[in-house]
C-alpha cells in the first residue's frame, strides 16, 4: 500500500512538472479563446467571463486566437514553459475590414490552417482556421495576396491573385480548397566516395509541377509530393548533375533515395616550345588560385604536356621551373571546360 502511495505522489509531481496554469486577463468582459498545440490538428475553445480565465496547459508551444464581439481578433503564439503565469490581452477597435471564410479538403473541413494576408509592403497578417475550417480576419484596408498553408496540403487556387479589401461595412467572403499531399520522399546527395555534399540544389518534377529546394548541410532533402512518377535532378557547383526517376505510391514514405554526383573534371593540354622547336623534359606545375599545388607533369619528346581530369570549376595557373627556379607563370585559367592547344612559348634565354 505504501508503494502505491509513493507511486501516486510521483505521477502527480511528474504531471505537475509538465503542466502550467496561465491566466489571461482581458479589457472586455466576455469573449472566446481558441487554441491548439503545434502538433495538434484539433482546436480547443473556451469562453471567458468577467474579463478573465485560467487554462491548465502543457509546457509546449500553443497557438491562440482571442475574439470578442465588435473587436478584431488577436492571434498569439506562446511557449508555455517560458511564458509568465499572467498575460494581459488588450482588444482595440481598429479601423479595419473583415474577411471571413472556410478551408476544406473535398468535403472535409480543415482546422489549423494558416491563412496569410500579405500587403504591398510585404507585411503579413496571419490567422488560423478553427476546428470547423472557419476563420475571421481583421485587416487594415488595402490590397493583399492571400495564401492558405497546412503541412501535408497544397493550395489549389488563388495563388498570386491580388484581392482588394477596402469596404468596412460588409464582411468579405474568401474560401479555399486545399489538396492533400499524402506521400513524402526523402533523399541524400553524396559524392563518388559516399561523403555528403552540403546544400545541393534539387529539382523535382511532380506531375505538371516543378519543385526546387536546397538540401541541408549533410545533403539530405525531404518534401511531400503527389503519388505517381517523379523525376529528381541534383546539382552542385563543381559536380556533374545526376538524378533518378521513381514511382511514388499513395500514402507512402520513400526514404531510400541516394544520388551520387561526380566531381567535374577537365583536362589542359598543349605544347611547350621555344618558337623553333618543341621542348622535351620541361617540368610544369598546376596551381590553384590559392597557390596550392594540384598536379605536376613533364613534357614528352615532342614537347606535349597534359594535366588530365583535374577537378574543375575554379581558377588555376601553370608555372614552369628549370633548376628549381620559376621561369614562366601563366595567367589565371578558368577551368570550367577541357582546354586544348594551351601552348606555352619560352624564350631561349629562359631555358
Amino acid at each position: 500500500m505504501r508503494k502505491f502511495y509513493f507511486l501516486f505522489i510521483f505521477i502527480s509531481c511528474f504531471y505537475s512538472a509538465l503542466a502550467k496554469e496561465i491566466t489571461f486577463n482581458f479589457n472586455v468582459p466576455v469573449g472566446k479563446i481558441e487554441y491548439f498545440k503545434s502538433e495538434d490538428t484539433n482546436t480547443q475553445a473556451q469562453e471567458f467571463f468577467n474579463g478573465s480565465t485560467t487554462l491548465d496547459l502543457e509546457e509546449k508551444e500553443y497557438y491562440f486566437l482571442f475574439s470578442a464581439e465588435g473587436y478584431p481578433s488577436i492571434q498569439k503564439n506562446l511557449d508555455i514553459k517560458n511564458s509568465p503565469a499572467v498575460d494581459n490581452i488588450i482588444f482595440n477597435q481598429e479601423d479595419s475590414v473583415t474577411v471571413k471564410g472556410n478551408i476544406k479538403n473535398r468535403d472535409a473541413k480543415l482546422g489549423g490552417v494558416k491563412i496569410s494576408f500579405t500587403d504591398v509592403n510585404n507585411h503579413s497578417y496571419n490567422f488560423i482556421s478553427d476546428l470547423y475550417g472557419n476563420y475571421t480576419a481583421y485587416l487594415p484596408p488595402g490590397n493583399y495576396k492571400v495564401s492558405a498553408e497546412r503541412s501535408g496540403y497544397t493550395q489549389n487556387s488563388g495563388l498570386g491573385i491580388i484581392y482588394e479589401f477596402t469596404k468596412r461595412t460588409t464582411p468579405y467572403s474568401l474560401n479555399f480548397e486545399l489538396t492533400e499531399l499524402p506521400s513524402y520522399v526523402q533523399g541524400h546527395v553524396v559524392d563518388s566516395e559516399g561523403l555528403p555534399i552540403p546544400f545541393p540544389t534539387i529539382s523535382i518534377k511532380n506531375g505538371s509541377k516543378i519543385i526546387k529546394l536546397t538540401g541541408d548541410k549533410l545533403g539530405f532533402f525531404k518534401l511531400p509530393v503527389d503519388s505517381g512518377i517523379i523525376t529528381i535532378l541534383c546539382q552542385k557547383k563543381g559536380y556533374i548533375q545526376n538524378g533518378t526517376v521513381r514511382k511514388i505510391e499513395k500514402n507512402s514514405f520513400t526514404s531510400n533515395i541516394e544520388i551520387a554526383l561526380k566531381r567535374s573534371a577537365y583536362s589542359i593540354t598543349g605544347v611547350v616550345t621555344d618558337s623553333t622547336k618543341a621542348l622535351r623534359g620541361i617540368k610544369l606545375q598546376l596551381l590553384g588560385q590559392d597557390y596550392k599545388k594540384i598536379a605536376t607533369t613533364t613534357t614528352s619528346e615532342n614537347g606535349f604536356f597534359e594535366f588530365y581530369k583535374i577537378p574543375g570549376d575554379r581558377k588555376v595557373f601553370i608555372v614552369i621551373t628549370v633548376n628549381n627556379k620559376i621561369i614562366k607563370k601563366t595567367d589565371l585559367i578558368d577551368l570550367d571546360k577541357d582546354i586544348k592547344n594551351f601552348n606555352i612559348l619560352l624564350d631561349f634565354e629562359e631555358i
